[in-house]
């Protein structure tokens, strides 16, 4: 760039060198006396040749091999004019306002300020350091997280990159897990969940530039906070219940359903992005979708083995078909499925038949048990004699003739022995 303006700059020079020879020329040949041999008509042409050469040889033989510093007026402009390097150090809207103490909500509300009315756009850099400030154990500072996130990708046209997704997550999984001694299953769970929804949110800009890394330790942060819960002696097998059962069984069954559903879909999210749907979208759409693009890697075996593990513990081993190995193994990229994951749900399936077999073996001794206490308990009260041709107390009817009334113990035995076997099935 600069060597163009020199060039221009050396050129206009030229011009005016070559308009001051002319102009004297034209002075000093109307001051003599004209040419003898050349007619009065012919003279402007030959003033109009010579001064034409004389301005080509002068810019010509003037211009010089390009260069940066050509001029001192050429210096003069190029220092004028800022340079990248110099925009680079300029500080941030951070390191302009310098808080003593920097937190998310101290950040945001700066970088709030700086970019309001879409008047300057947010740097990369300060982005990280509203992320790398989160304070452990404050849920807070997550949400301030993940409102900024939304925030900057609607009003400033903030492109999140790779550096400031992975800080994004770390920070607000750092500030969702409680800074408790000993951390138990429950408020990690919670915390997994609450990073896990903010990828699958499509205004936050995660989905667009999230790592495997990142989700990996996500869904790593939810296994563990299962395994603990069961080792606590909680039951994380998750039965189909409707919503009304939901509600009515309390807060920990809608945690495992939260849980089921964001391991279910950053799996389709994944397989999803490493599918290419730009290329089913329009001109335009396709062009929104790959400016904020900056990942398309899909799941990887780590990923589908960790949830695999929790749609296994939670939903069992036809959740873990349908919902997780399914969808990887339809995608037209994916090869074979790993064998280990396979032997996973192979293990799992047998588990849950064995179980079954076993509580249907249970159910029938208990049938049988109910059927003979209840046979001993009408055989005591009612001794059965069929030697004797009448039971019962006799009666007169209305026409005179005597008639017997006969016992209805038996009738109600059976119908209690026929509703204890339905309850216990």
């Amino acid at each position: 760039m600069n060597t163009l303006i020199a060039r221009g700059a050396e050129k206009s020079r030229c011009l005016l060198r070559t308009s001051i020879k002319s102009s004297a020329l034209l002075t000093s040949a109307g001051a003599s006396s004209p040419r003898s041999d050349v007619s009065a008509r012919n003279q402007p042409h030959m003033m109009h040749a010579t001064t034409s050469s004389a301005s080509a040889g002068n810019c010509y033989t003037n211009i010089q091999p390009f260069s940066a510093n050509t001029s001192s007026w050429t210096r003069n402009f190029s220092s004028e004019a800022p340079s990248q390097q110099q925009q680079q150090q300029r500080p941030s809207a951070i390191e302009k306002a310098n808080p003593p103490l920097l937190t998310p909500g101290h950040a945001i509300r700066i970088l709030q300020i700086h970019g309001a009315n879409q008047a300057q756009l947010i740097r990369r850099s300060d982005f990280v350091k509203l992320c790398e400030s989160s304070r452990p154990g404050k849920k807070r500072d997550a949400k301030v997280i993940a409102t900024a996130l939304r925030e900057f990708k609607r009003n400033n046209k903030f492109v999140l990159h790779r550096e400031g997704a992975s800080a994004a997550v770390v920070g607000m999984m750092r500030s969702s897990i409680p800074n408790y001694k000993v951390v138990y299953g429950k408020p990690r769970v919670e915390a997994a969940v609450f990073v896990a929804e903010q990828v699958l949110d499509e205004s936050t800009g995660l989905y667009f530039a999230v790592k495997i890394e990142d989700v990996d330790g996500v869904l790593s942060e939810l296994q563990q906070g299962l395994s603990e819960l069961e080792e606590r002696g909680m039951n994380v097998r998750l039965a189909a219940l409707n919503e009304e059962e939901v509600e009515e069984s309390g807060d920990e069954c809608k945690m495992l359903q939260d849980a089921q559903r964001v391991t279910e879909g950053l799996m389709k999210l994944l397989v999803k992005r490493r599918s290419r749907p730009e290329n089913m979208m329009k001109k335009r759409a396709k062009r929104g979708y790959l400016k904020l693009l900056q990942l398309n890697d899909g799941p990887e075996d780590s990923t589908l083995k960790l949830a695999t593990q929790i749609a296994l513990a939670i939903g069992g081993s036809a959740s873990a078909r349908k919902n997780i190995i399914a969808p990887y193994a339809d995608a037209f990229w994916s090869g074979e499925v790993d064998e280990s994951i396979l032997q996973l749900v192979a293990d799992a399936e047998a588990k849950e038949l064995t179980e079954k077999e076993s509580v249907e073996a249970a159910a029938a001794a208990a049938a049988a048990a109910a059927a003979a206490e209840m046979s001993l308990f009408v055989e005591g009260f009612i001794p059965m004699n069929y030697n004797q041709p009448q039971t019962g107390r006799s009666v007169v009817g209305g026409d005179g003739a005597p008639r017997l009334r006969q016992p209805r113990v038996m009738l109600l035995g059976s119908i209690q022995l026929v509703v204890v076997v339905v309850c216990t099935v």
